[in-house]
């Protein structure tokens, strides 16, 4: 569901030209972030897209981007056991020269968290100094793989690993319901480990309404999103629980995205609910995941829980009062 997500919003990007220059692209399932890697491609050079920015996938152009034959498309592999700081100066200069065949040249660099440190100095010049129409996405575990200066100028997306079967089942021999355990199979392995420590169908249920809930007031940017962090948030309020719940939005949040991109039909109750209600508008849902992934980035920081979750919501209040000035 994820993947879909996120392939549909490099989609959107593309198609609107706000595609940024850097991404890292974190999670433990390397096929699920080599198959985004090539979506984005194809987005890129697809002759025959559909109005949304899809492509087309059957075209020569796609197919070619399939197979790794797109001449403006570099990928970068340990030499090794590292990523050696002459491959980053090589890169460099590829960057440096025009496209052969598209208007675009872009650098994947599969196991970023391999680069050494004269290498890691050197990526970061090139992050810092991009230029139009040069794109790099860095496949890496999780962010904190990489250095903090690195980091910072990052776009990430996390991409999960596809949902298992045998693991709803699993959890569904320890006593898990259903519905929690296509949930948990759909979010980071975290969010298990947290609840599965002392299962409690009734907390977990009460937890999931309450986000829900708190999920409608950051998206229609209502500050009373504080009180009610205050109010019924803050006796949970450490730093995993936050973490968790943080997944979990952000997991709601794609599923909205998912829906209205018409990728797939919302298989939760609240998120249809959201739908039908004709109150869900793509921009805000993309606004909000950017502001959601910063929250976390604060929370990693050591930002306290509350100050986080507060912040988030003045954050989504002033960035829907934008879109509406």
């Amino acid at each position: 569901m994820q993947e879909q997500a996120i392939t549909q919003y490099l989609y959107h990007l593309v198609e609107t030209g706000q595609l940024a220059h850097a991404y890292a692209l974190t999670g433990s399932h390397y096929p699920s972030k080599q198959q985004v890697v090539v979506s984005l491609i194809q987005a890129l050079v697809c002759t025959n897209k559909t109005s949304q920015g899809e492509p087309c996938h059957h075209c020569d152009a796609c197919l070619r981007a399939k197979n790794g034959q797109i001449a403006d498309v570099y990928t970068l592999k340990p030499a090794g056991t590292v990523i050696k700081v002459d491959q980053v100066r090589q890169i460099n200069e590829w960057l440096a020269t025009k496209p052969l065949e598209t208007y675009f040249k872009l650098v994947v660099i599969e196991q970023a968290e391999t680069l050494n440190l004269n290498a890691a100095n050197a990526m970061l010049k090139l992050l810092e100094e991009p230029d139009p129409h040069r794109y790099l996405l860095l496949l890496v575990p999780e962010m904190s793989d990489l250095l903090p200066t690195i980091q910072s100028r990052l776009q990430e997306l996390p991409i999960p690993a596809p949902p298992s079967a045998q693991q709803v089942a699993d959890w569904r021999a320890q006593g898990v319901s259903e519905f929690h355990g296509r949930l948990w199979s759909a979010l980071p392995d975290q969010v298990a480990d947290y609840w599965m420590a002392e299962y409690d169908e009734v907390a977990v249920d009460q937890w999931i309404k309450s986000l829900d809930r708190f999920y409608q007031y950051l998206y229609t940017g209502n500050d009373q999103g504080i009180v009610y962090i205050q109010t019924r948030l803050k006796k949970q309020l450490d730093s995993r629980w936050c973490r968790v719940s943080l997944d979990y939005l952000i997991g709601f949040n794609y599923q909205v995205m998912n829906a209205l991109t018409g990728s797939e039909a919302p298989s939760y109750y609240a998120v249809e609910q959201l739908i039908q209600s004709d109150g869900a508008k793509l921009h805000q849902v993309l606004c909000l995941n950017d502001l959601l992934l910063e929250a976390m980035e604060r929370l990693e920081a050591n930002v306290s829980a509350q100050l986080t979750l507060e912040r988030l919501v003045l954050r989504a209040e002033d960035a829907l009062a934008n879109h509406n000035a």
